[in-house]
């Protein structure tokens, strides 16, 4: 019982490590995610909030993160080179930004904190193009490259200018193929910066949707301006552009439909399945021995997957009837071998609490 319950802790262990939460595709995933507030000129709340909280929740879902914060303009270099060196060809690839976002001469650029901008012929030498992250990102052969930019909040720099251009982001025009961003509202209209010391609109509605279980991520943005603009009472509509070459999900279980349905008499929101449960079950489903899943089911006796677990384990136990005992003299070494290997009376059993332990410190970092 002891290497049995050793050998399916480290089985469980192992299904964690190998695509954090639940049948993903083999591809690589690598982020950058960029929060500006410190800036000069009409400085902002929540974008620091704003990356820390998307790079956890990347991190959980298996992305190399590469954070910046408060990202400064002899950094831009450096930050995109570290950040190209890491993605291989057919990788899966987030870009995230939030601070403040402008656009010149039909170019789209996020300015660094310490941007001095004076006028539109500052902007390029003071800010990280839009267009050099496509570029790179295309050069690399990414297979998925989505883009979210909480970037359009009120725009400090517009006055000085001589056109009217610069007061938000605007359209790439022609996105990369295989490539979807998602701006966090429509040009013309300010992105709200939320509640000091919480997240921006748009940055909030998105963190409720990542790790939610076999959404596609173009069904996932519709989920994510719906909540925006009805949040903001229509003033901030969130939008999308570009298109991918297939499917892409956070977390794609192995059989979509055994994501439970919303309860009833619950408020409206995503129906979320804990990242942990999937890879247990994941780990369990498929397996001949009872043991494992009636593990599943005291972890998640009420679990999305414990109705199905059941019906499993009542298939196998009639399998498990005892063969016809043999008599077989027990010889005094085999007994005495037996008494070893058994816990003494009234002790856990360590294989027990060896995987409890595994499976709490799982846990606990799936939910950080």
């Amino acid at each position: 019982m002891l290497s049995h319950i050793f050998r399916f802790s480290i089985k469980a262990v192992l299904s964690v490590a190998l695509v954090a939460h639940g049948g993903i595709s083999h591809a690589g995933r690598v982020a950058l995610v960029i929060g500006n507030s410190t800036y000069a000129s009409r400085p902002l709340d929540n974008p620091v909030n704003d990356a820390r909280a998307v790079a956890r929740k990347l991190e959980a879902l298996g992305f190399r993160v590469v954070k910046r914060e408060n990202l400064r303009i002899r950094e831009i270099g450096a930050t995109l080179r570290d950040f190209r060196s890491q993605i291989k060809a057919g990788d899966e690839v987030v870009f995230f930004y939030a601070g403040h976002g402008l656009q010149v001469n039909g170019a789209n650029y996020l300015p660094a904190v310490d941007a001095e901008i004076q006028g539109e012929e500052d902007v390029p030498l003071n800010s990280l193009n839009l267009a050099s992250v496509l570029s790179m990102l295309e050069e690399s052969k990414a297979g998925v490259k989505l883009l979210f930019l909480d970037a359009c909040r009120d725009n400090p720099y517009t006055r000085s200018f001589r056109s009217a251009a610069g007061s938000d982001l605007g359209k790439v025009g022609s996105a990369p193929g295989g490539t979807l961003i998602h701006y966090a509202t429509r040009p013309g209209s300010v992105a709200a910066d939320g509640k000091k010391g919480g997240n921006g609109l748009y940055t909030e509605h998105l963190l409720q949707w990542l790790s939610t279980p076999d959404i596609p991520i173009e069904a996932m943005h519709k989920k994510v301006a719906v909540g925006v603009e009805a949040a903001s009472r229509g003033v901030q509509e969130p939008w999308s552009e570009g298109q991918l070459k297939g499917e892409f999900y956070f977390i794609k279980t192995t059989n979509p439909t055994l994501v439970a349905a919303p309860v009833a008499n619950v408020p409206a929101g995503p129906t979320q399945v804990p990242s942990t449960e999937i890879v247990f079950w994941n780990s369990v489903k498929d397996s001949d021995s009872p043991e494992e899943l009636q593990a599943y089911l005291a972890q998640y006796p009420n679990g999305t997957f414990a109705e199905l677990a059941r019906v499993r384990l009542a298939k196998l136990q009639p399998k498990q009837a005892a063969p016809v005992a043999m008599s077989v003299p027990a010889t005094p070494a085999a007994a005495q071998s037996a008494a070893k290997g058994a816990p003494k009376s009234g002790q856990p059993d360590p294989g027990l609490v060896l995987f409890q332990n595994i499976l709490n410190q799982v846990m606990k970092q799936a939910n950080q």
